[in-house]
């Protein structure tokens, strides 16, 4: 099959879907697309599907498992994407019984214009030759536009609870802006989560504020701390100035 007969239909309503090659896609019209299929829930299934609050949408994004929920949030906590979108849209090749499909699990938009798309797979699948067949394939596809690809499986789990700690943290609806801006300002260079504590109360004028405030700039990578270890009160946070 030739490169140039990839294809790309996108939902733009309950039973709307329009149709395009794939050169031809742009991203003013990949902006109009929903989730490409409704989610299905049933006694006894074996995935876990639902919506995540994405902070950086500020609305919901879909998954389909709990492995694509902690995808959907690792992009959330990237400071650089700006859009994402669960099951944008489905990927084909040929027609009739020669016709490859696929429909890819999370687009991303960076803020200097680039897309991804991300596909999540537990890690003990990858090597199965279908599933391998199947990347090797749509990564072909996407490449033919100039779009990046990457395959995502269980992420390191003190990281991942250290990131589902933070996220109860990311709605700055929950946090006095003013309190948020002054502590972002007054906590500068490298020191400990608690000294960060200590410096925003006298900000706040209330420990348990203050201490939810640096965890807030945590998420929004005003502060930076090392996730691969457990989260404490003598963890050293570096300031940021370019989150």
């Amino acid at each position: 099959m030739s490169d140039t007969g990839f294809r790309l239909q996108i939902r733009t309503g309950s039973e709307q879907f329009e149709d395009a090659p794939l050169q031809n896609v742009t991203w003013r019209w990949l902006q109009r697309a929903i989730q490409f299929r409704e989610f299905r829930y049933w006694k006894g299934q074996k995935h876990y599907p639902g919506l995540y609050w994405s902070s950086t949408m500020r609305a919901h994004v879909g998954y389909e498992s709990r492995l694509e929920l902690w995808s959907a949030l690792g992009a959330d906590f990237d400071p650089h994407v700006c859009f994402q979108l669960s099951q944008p849209f489905e990927l084909s090749e040929g027609a009739g019984t020669r016709r490859l499909y696929h429909v890819p699990d999370y687009l991303l938009r960076y803020d200097d214009g680039r897309l991804c798309v991300v596909d999540v797979k537990p890690a003990s699948k990858l090597a199965k030759p279908k599933v391998q067949a199947q990347f090797a394939w749509t990564r072909r596809a996407l490449k033919s536009r100039g779009w990046e690809y990457r395959v995502e499986s269980e992420p390191d789990d003190t990281y991942l609870q250290n990131l589902r700690f933070l996220a109860g943290y990311r709605r700055s609806i929950q946090f006095d802006q003013d309190h948020v801006h002054r502590a972002h300002e007054r906590v500068s260079g490298s020191l400990s989560f608690g000294q960060a504590v200590a410096s925003v109360t006298s900000i706040c004028g209330d420990r348990e504020e203050a201490r939810a405030i640096v965890l807030h700039l945590l998420w929004t990578r005003h502060l930076r701390a090392d996730l691969s270890v457990p989260l404490q009160s003598t963890s050293i946070l570096e300031a940021t100035r370019d989150a």
